[in-house]
Formats: C-alpha cells, sequence, structure tokens
C-alpha cells in the first residue's frame, strides 16, 4: 500500500522481451520535500545531473519521479540533458526528478517514452519495482508502518553493483511530515550503513540514485522515523546484493577490530570483491586464506597474527593461524547457499556489515550478452 497521497502508473513501451514495463510515474498530490544521493562516477547520466541541479535549487517542491529502464541516457551528450529535461517536463508542471537505467551510450527512445507516458496505467508497487528492473531476477519492495506514517521503499539492480554514494535505482516515498534538510542528512547517514555496504562485481555505476521524497500528508513526525529509514533502505540493498547476476550464494560479511567503521567498510568491500574470494564461495571451497590476502590489501591497518574468521559457524582462523577443523567440518559449513562470514581483525571498535554474492559462469554469460 502507498503511503498517503502517493501513487504510481506504468506504461509498457514494447522494449523488454517478456513484456514487463519500462516506464514508471509515482506522483504526489502535493508537493514533497525530497533527499537525494548519488554516484560519485565522473562519468555520471544525464538523469543524475538533473536531479542534483534540481535538487540544489528547491529540494520541497517535488511532485513526481519518472522513471524509464531499457536506456541509462548516459555518455549521449547534450541531446540526453535536453531528453531528460523533456521527458520531466512531460510528466507535471511542477519539479520531476528523473531516473534511467540500461544501456549506457546509446540515444534515448524518446517517441516511445512519449508514446508510452499517453499510455500510463494505475500500479501497484509490484509492477512499480518491475518496471524498474533490467536483469534483476525479481521485484525489489519493503513497506512499513510507523507511528501513523507509512514508508513504502523500490529498487532495482544486479550488476555494476559497487555503490559509492548499483546499475542501482532506489525510491522511498513516506507520508511523513519531515524537514527536507533533516531527510538528507538522514538518507546520507543511512545510505553509508545499506547502499555503501553492498556489492556485485566492483563495478560502480553512472547512474547510481537513492531519492527519498516525504510529503507530510500524514502530518506525524514520529520519533525514530530514521531507524525505520535505516531498516528500509538496508532491506533493498540487501535484496540487490544477493540479487547479483548469475548468483548461487548469498554472502554476509562481518568486520570487526579495525580502527573505525568507516576502516571496516573499505576493508569489507576489498574482500567481497576481490574475484579469488568470490569465485571459491561459488565452488563451495573453503579457501580462507583468500580472504585473509584481500584484507591484506585493503589499505586497512591489522595485526594479521591476531586475525580470526568463522566461514558460517565454522571457525576457519585462530589467532593468525589455521584451526585446520578438517575436510568434512569444511565442506559442511560450505554448503549453504546462505553464506556469513566473519572476519576479527583486533581490538578496534570499528566494525561494519556487508552484503554481497558469489561470482559464476552465469555472470559472464549474462554481461557478455548485455547488448544482444
Amino acid at each position: 500500500m502507498f503511503p498517503q497521497g502517493f501513487s504510481a502508473q506504468v506504461a509498457r513501451c514494447g522494449l523488454k522481451n517478456n513484456g514487463d514495463p519500462e516506464l514508471a510515474v509515482v506522483r504526489s498530490q502535493t508537493p514533497c520535500r525530497a533527499a537525494g544521493v548519488f554516484t560519485t562516477n565522473r562519468v555520471a547520466a544525464a538523469p543524475v545531473r538533473y536531479c542534483q541541479a534540481l535538487l540544489a535549487r528547491a529540494n520541497d517542491l517535488v511532485t513526481a519521479v519518472v522513471i524509464n529502464s531499457k536506456n541509462a541516457n548516459a555518455v549521449t551528450g547534450p541531446q540526453g540533458d535536453r531528453d531528460c529535461a523533456r521527458l520531466a517536463s512531460l510528466v507535471d508542471d511542477g519539479d520531476v526528478l528523473t531516473m534511467s537505467t540500461g544501456v549506457i551510450g546509446q540515444p534515448m527512445p524518446m517517441a516511445v517514452y512519449e508514446k508510452g507516458l499517453q499510455e500510463l496505467q494505475e500500479a501497484d508497487a509490484e509492477l512499480l519495482a518491475r518496471a524498474m528492473m533490467t536483469t534483476d531476477t525479481h521485484s525489489k519492495v519493503v513497506s512499513r508502518e510507523f507511528q501513523g506514517t507509512r514508508w513504502l521503499g523500490v529498487a532495482k539492480g544486479a550488476g555494476m553493483i559497487h555503490p559509492d554514494m548499483a546499475t542501482l535505482l532506489a525510491l522511498v516515498v513516506t507520508d511523513a511530515d519531515i524537514p527536507a534538510a533533516e531527510l538528507q542528512q538522514a538518507l546520507q547517514e543511512a545510505n553509508h550503513l545499506s547502499f555503501q555496504c553492498i556489492t556485485v562485481d566492483g563495478d560502480t555505476s553512472t547512474n547510481d540514485s537513492l531519492l527519498v521524497l516525504a510529503n507530510g500528508v500524514s502530518g506525524k513526525a514520529p520519533a525514530g522515523w530514521t531507524q525505520v529509514l535505516q531498516e528500509v533502505l538496508i532491506e533493498l540493498a540487501r535484496m540487490v546484493a544477493f540479487d547479483g547476476e548469475g548468483a548461487s550464494h548469498r554472502v554476509t560479511l562481518h568486520v570487526s577490530g579495525v580502527e573505525s567503521d568507516a576502516a571496516a567498510r573499505t576493508l569489507g568491500r576489498v574482500v567481497l570483491t576481490s574475484p579469488l574470494v568470490k569465485t571459491a564461495i561459488a565452488g563451495k571451497d573453503a579457501n580462507w586464506g583468500r580472504i585473509l590476502a584481500a584484507a591484506g590489501r585493503s589499505g586497512v591497518a591489522f595485526a594479521p597474527e591476531q586475525a580470526a574468521l568463522w566461514w558460517n559457524d565454522l571457525q576457519l582462523l585462530e589467532a593468525g593461524a589455521p584451526t585446520n577443523p578438517g575436510s568434512a567440518a569444511e565442506s559442511k559449513a560450505v554448503e549453504s547457499p546462505e553464506v556469513e562470514l566473519r572476519l576479527v581483525l583486533g581490538q578496534g571498535l570499528g566494525k561494519a556489515t556487508l552484503w554481497s554474492c558469489d561470482l559464476t559462469h552465469e555472470y559472464v554469460s549474462i554481461n557478455g550478452d548485455y547488448r544482444t
């Protein structure tokens, strides 16, 4: 159920072979306070630049978000900027944010999307999420009700996932009454605990966009709303990480014992982007040496002689030395598609939890054939 005052519409434009919609519009009956975080990739797509400029100018008058899939509108030159602005203008006379995902470097098929805007149909959250999808295997929707307010989050992403703010798009809407400045601060903090803690393949997209809109229709801003936002974003981020292209294992990594939370995140991202670590997980090989080696090149200081490592419930490393549990115990520990790694690297207070997936032959097949 959408928060009060919000609705969604989608259109099928004929670009997806499975018949799913490729165009979506989320509207609010009253102007919204808005917040956003975006890719740090220097090759930022036109919709990213458009949203950044709009939010810098006016972050409390947003009336809608228009989202298209199958075309990223990235590296499309001045025409891409014009197409982005036109798409927004056709949705509403007010301030409209834009999000795009798909192939980089191809002109926007504007005639197709413009026709779609004339054929919009009412949609629920599930269909909205499907309109955003590209190589995702399932939709990603999270909802919460909290002290008289409603929150709804949708996201897409399965490849080119290594957010530095994955191709990743996420949108959260709420009827809570929250000032724009507070919303932006809370979003940045929640982002560090969610989308900044996932990776699939180590590639930061040109289009990463995470938006939050609050229309205030409920008239309430309950204490604790920032925790609700964090919960929604963490659940969405986990869905994205675990739906990595071709993935056969869902990976959670807990890092602790380093100097700061930021250091723990840095180290964890290096471990989870290592092809050797990811392929060991895919092959159900408890090759813990690859994990420690990746941690050692992360640039984060720790004492190797204090390192301890668990794969699910099996301890493989203690005080920097192997525990040698035996092949039978290792085989049992790595059998599950749910992989939980715990890496303790000393007595520091820094810690982080990160999420990812393995790397399989299917990932190569999907990306080798992406444009065909």
